[in-house]
This record gives structure tokens, C-alpha cells and sequence, in this order.
């Protein structure tokens, strides 16, 4: 059994010992993988992208939004039926569920992992927000 490359996932400011890590599942994952929702991961090996399926007249045109390498964090949250999230490759990452990070804050609001995941969250829909592609 593997276990977390935490050097890799560092920028999350997470010590060693903090037993949120005892709570991710590892995940190797083959490719053309379909990440299921509700669900964070932290991606080790591999690249993952998301896409919307753009539904016009009798056409699907896959639009790219995302990609995501090893080191970042993404997350599927409740999925609709236009967003994937889609291994490139075959891989590895560590997943944990969104009701256990909302028990992780309810029960510690003050720990690093779950302050860092929705901060990085806020950032993100913030820079998109500003984006004016």
C-alpha cells in the first residue's frame, strides 16, 4: 500500500502528523478514468482534465476547462450531466469525501488542511470571476 507523497502536497501547509491524512483513500486510477462526485482528491501521479459537454442540435463538442497535474487539488463536487472530470493517463491520487471535510471543520474549524481547501476554492471562483476569456 503507498502512502501520501506529502512533500509534494506542502503548499497545503499540512504537518506530517496531522491525522487528516489518515483520512484520504489512495486511488490509482487507468486512463480515459471518470472521477465520481462529492469527493476531493489530491493528485499525485497522472493529469486529469474537465470538460463540459456542449449539447447544440444533433452535435457534442467537448469544451476544456481545467487540467490538473500531480500536486493540485481539484473537486468534484454534486456532477451534472455537462461536467467531467477525466483522467488523461493512468495515475494515482488520494481521495477524501466533502461530508468528511465538512466534519473535519465542524469538529476543528481551525485546521490547516480544511482552511487551505476552502481557501484555494475562494481563490479559484475568484480568478475566474476576474477572467475575462
Amino acid at each position: 500500500m503507498a502512502t501520501i507523497n506529502k512533500k509534494m502536497f506542502s503548499h497545503l501547509n499540512v504537518e506530517d502528523d496531522d491525522p487528516v491524512w489518515e483520512k484520504f483513500a489512495e486511488v490509482e486510477f487507468p486512463k480515459k478514468n471518470i472521477f465520481t462526485d462529492h469527493k476531493a482528491y489530491l493528485l499525485e501521479d497522472g493529469l486529469v482534465r474537465k470538460y463540459y459537454i456542449n449539447s447544440t442540435s444533433d452535435i457534442d463538442t467537448e469544451i476544456c476547462a481545467e487540467f490538473y497535474f500531480p500536486g493540485d487539488i481539484f473537486t468534484v463536487e454534486e456532477k451534472s450531466s455537462d461536467t467531467v472530470y477525466e483522467s488523461i493517463n493512468k495515475g494515482l491520487a488520494w481521495e477524501i469525501t466533502l461530508d468528511e471535510v465538512k466534519n473535519l471543520f465542524a469538529v476543528n474549524p481551525h485546521c490547516r488542511f480544511v482552511q487551505n481547501y476552502y481557501l484555494s476554492r475562494k481563490l479559484n471562483a475568484a480568478m475566474k470571476g476576474k477572467c475575462s476569456c
